[in-house]
C-alpha cells in the first residue's frame, strides 16, 4: 500500500508543478488509510451487543437505515471518482450498517 501512496501523492504533486515533497500530505495520506479502516470497526461493540444479546432497545431503525443509505452514496461517490480510500471505507460501513441494521429488523 505504501507504494500506492507515494505514487499517487507523486502523481498529485506533478499535477500541481510542485517540486519538494509535503511530508505533512504524505503522512495524511497514510493516516486516512487508518481511520478508513478504524472508523467502521468501532461499531463492532454495536454489533456484538445487538446481535449476542438481541438486545436492540435504544437504536432508531430510521437512523441507522440513514447510515446504510448514506454509505451507498458514499460508495457511488467512490465509484465515479476512483477513490480508494473511500471505496474501502464505503464497504467496511455498508457492512456495519447493515449488520446492525439487520440486528434491529430481527431482533425489535
Amino acid at each position: 500500500m505504501h507504494g500506492f501512496i507515494y505514487r499517487h501523492h507523486q502523481k498529485l504533486r506533478r499535477e500541481a508543478g510542485e517540486t519538494k515533497l509535503n511530508l505533512g500530505v504524505l503522512f495524511l495520506d497514510r493516516l486516512i488509510w487508518l481511520v478508513a479502516l478504524l472508523g467502521p470497526l468501532a461499531t463492532i461493540p454495536q454489533v456484538m451487543t445487538i446481535w449476542a444479546s438481541r438486545e436492540t432497545e435504544g437504536l432508531s431503525l430510521f437512523s441507522w437505515s440513514a447510515y446504510s443509505i448514506f454509505s451507498v452514496v458514499w460508495l457511488v461517490y467512490s465509484l465515479v471518482h476512483k477513490e480508494k480510500v473511500l471505496l474501502f471505507s464505503s464497504i467496511l460501513w455498508i457492512i456495519m450498517n447493515s449488520l446492525v441494521l439487520l440486528g434491529i429488523l430481527t431482533y425489535s
